[in-house]
């Protein structure tokens, strides 16, 4: 959690936006449990892991949306089911997760990037 919390420091002294996903719910067997994070700054990398690699390029595309509208989502990923097989590659993502993206804008809403960083 320091390391994104470092990024969004950068952030906020760069004046640059970004996305923070959260797990916020689990069901069965998954590799983060609710709390997890993860962090990508429009001119950066992710940093942070929500799953063993099984959802982290879809969220950020999900993210990029965000960055535009800046109006939060949540996303809900299962694995539980067969026709799911290539989600979870085999590589334990056995249960369901879901993740609230939202936006770190510390020019525009400074105060509520302020409590996303503490939180």
């Amino acid at each position: 959690m320091i390391t994104i919390i470092n990024e969004m420091d950068r952030c906020v002294r760069e004046k640059k936006r970004g996305i923070l996903a959260t797990v916020i719910r689990v069901e069965g067997s998954t590799y983060q449990k609710e709390g997890a994070k993860c962090f990508f700054a429009e001119d950066g990398e992710l940093i942070g892991l929500l799953s063993g690699g099984c959802v982290e390029g879809d969220v950020l595309e999900h993210g990029k949306e965000v960055l535009q509208t800046g109006k939060s989502k949540k996303i809900h990923y299962d694995f539980r089911g067969e026709e799911d097989q290539i989600w979870g590659l085999g590589v334990g993502c056995n249960g369901a997760i879901e993740i609230f993206i939202e936006l770190f804008d510390p020019v525009g809403h400074h105060e509520r990037s302020k409590l996303m960083r503490e939180a």
